[in-house]
């Protein structure tokens, strides 16, 4: 598995796994998988439903919990009690500390919530802060509000919507983007470009590896893995040798007739690719 650094000092994992609309029992069936294929970060959240199980799966694993990078979310409607939330949800986790913590939406008191989590991060019961699904403008504003800059900012992103602006607004904080739906929607027709069918194949193994190793440069994705498609995806880029090179590189571009598919892909710097 491979790390990036983020604007605070601390690492997160490339990829992971989300647990949106799992049923508690899937959630920890998916988090004990995921874990077990080599998979160190988990996304869960307030909204989901599913806390309690994503902490169950967690211990299920025996994995060390330094070892995972455990995400999670405050709904809006905790915003206005955003310490006694914090507390309640390290309960519901059953952990004493979470690796990320995001603002869910932009509505309601954002900014005294992320105050809150703020004075979490100094009381040591969370590391990294992000928002999740802020635009731009409410992300300007929380962070002339605030004092710790957020270290990612967790938006809809894969090849067809790279989110090219926002990383560019993004770059000079040194706050990473987190993708969520990083297959499109399950996109058939992402999935099912010609120019991931073969670098996947010469680097990782199949297309729905290729579209993740893809992005990888441009931000951390996410995974589900309660499709079969992406659970074998998860347990083959954990183990497969070439993996690191690829989430570093991007697959690379010699030869790999990525110039044709830019124009649908959406505004990548090809000297990346």
């Amino acid at each position: 598995m491979e790390y990036i650094t983020l604007n605070n000092g601390t690492k997160a994992p490339l990829c992971g796994i989300g647990t949106f609309l799992m049923q508690p029992d899937e959630a920890e069936q998916a988090v004990y998988d995921a874990l077990s294929n080599g998979y160190r970060m988990i996304d869960t959240a307030n909204a989901y439903m599913n806390e309690r199980a994503v902490g169950r799966g967690m211990k299920r694993s025996g994995v060390a919990r330094e070892e995972i990078y455990l995400v999670t979310k405050l709904w809006p409607s905790v915003y206005a009690d955003a310490d006694k939330a914090i507390d309640e949800t390290l309960s519901r986790l059953g952990t004493d500390y979470i690796d990320l913590l995001f603002l869910h939406q932009p509505v309601g008191d954002y900014i005294g919530a992320y105050q809150a989590m703020e004075r979490a991060v100094k009381a040591g019961k969370v590391r990294s802060l992000g928002l999740s699904n802020f635009p731009e403008d409410k992300i300007k504003e929380v962070v002339a509000a605030t004092e710790i800059k957020p270290a990612f900012v967790q938006v809809e992103a894969h090849p067809y919507y790279p989110q090219t602006a926002l990383k560019a607004y993004l770059k000079p904080m040194g706050t990473a983007v987190m993708a969520w739906y990083p297959l499109g929607h399950g996109d058939k027709s992402l999935v099912s470009e010609d120019v991931f069918t073969k670098l996947a194949q010469k680097y990782v193994g199949g297309p729905v590896e290729g579209v993740y190793a893809f992005s990888h440069p441009y931000g951390c994705s996410q995974m589900g893995i309660d499709q079969d498609n992406t659970r074998q995806a998860l347990a083959n880029l954990a183990t497969h040798p070439n993996a690191g090179g690829v989430l570093l590189l991007g697959l690379g571009c010699e030869n790999s007739g990525i110039g044709e598919i830019l124009p649908r892909l959406g505004e990548h710097d090809p000297e990346r690719l």
